[in-house]
């Protein structure tokens, strides 16, 4: 009975699906950026998916601080392909006239489970930063970005009927069966030359 729990133990770990990496990179150093009363400025982070062999989809979601920010891409979904590091997420951010001194700002990216691949471990990215808000002007010599990168061509991937997924789980079922079978003929064996 133990050997058939380890082997339903093995057949479970062979389902799980490899976890999909992805990553943010930042357009600034620090914790911070600076703005003056009445700017509109966009930031683009760039999503990435480098680790792993799966396609991942993520929603974005702006958590603090959305009185100045808000997305700029007029989605939340995000489709980041595997092998694609140029994925942009464009946050605006507007000051009004009459701003306070700092505004903290945090959005969230959810990686969204594959309900289709049975057990599955979705990850969640935090990115937190202040904007710190200036008297005056902007100089012309330290321009911002007030235009969103746009969005690049991401292909639909070719249907695959056979995909990794579909290979493991066939996989485990075929240990399976194996086990269970080795199991009954040694039973049946034992029983028949009277072995303990």
């Amino acid at each position: 009975m133990k050997k058939m729990i380890i082997a339903f133990g093995m057949a479970l770990m062979l389902l799980l699906p490899g976890i999909a990496a992805m990553g943010l990179t930042s357009p600034f150093f620090g914790d911070y950026i600076e703005m003056y009363k009445g700017e509109r400025m966009i930031s683009t982070f760039i999503l990435q998916n480098m680790v792993g062999d799966e396609d991942i989809t993520v929603k974005v979601t702006v958590t603090e601080g959305n009185n100045i920010a808000r997305i700029a891409d007029k989605k939340e979904m995000y489709r980041v392909p595997f092998g694609r590091k140029d994925i942009p997420v464009n946050i605006e951010i507007t000051i009004p006239e009459n701003a306070e001194a700092e505004y903290p700002v945090k959005f969230i990216i959810n990686q969204i489970a594959d309900e289709g691949k049975g057990l599955s471990l979705a990850l969640a990215l935090e990115k937190r930063f202040t904007v710190r808000v200036l008297d005056g002007v902007r100089q012309e010599t330290n321009p911002i970005q007030t235009e969103p990168v746009a969005q690049p061509v991401v292909e639909a991937p070719a249907r695959q009927y056979l995909n990794d997924q579909n290979v493991r789980v066939i996989g485990t079922l075929l240990i399976v069966i194996i086990i269970y079978f080795m199991y009954r003929l040694v039973k049946k064996h034992k029983k028949k030359y009277n072995l303990v």
